[in-house]
């Protein structure tokens, strides 16, 4: 199970949430994201398998999933 926060913002002021058309908080600069994911060990190499979901304080998307295949650190 995991949870991912962060910012990302250019030259202009940072701007947390915006509200729509509707009067719904947006996240606007900040982005959340949750998930639950598996590692299973292939020898030297590890398959990883995760699905998540970006969170925008009033929606969440559909899942997203990820495969890869590579050490963990």
């Amino acid at each position: 199970i995991f949870t991912d926060v962060g910012l990302a913002w250019g030259p202009e002021k940072l701007v947390l949430t915006k509200s729509d058309i509707q009067g719904n908080k947006r996240l606007e600069d900040g982005f959340l994201g949750y998930g639950i994911g598996a590692r299973i060990p292939l020898g030297f190499f590890m398959l990883k398998i995760d699905m998540a979901w970006a969170n925008d304080l009033n929606s969440t998307s559909k899942p997203i999933y990820f495969f890869s295949l590579g050490s963990d650190f």
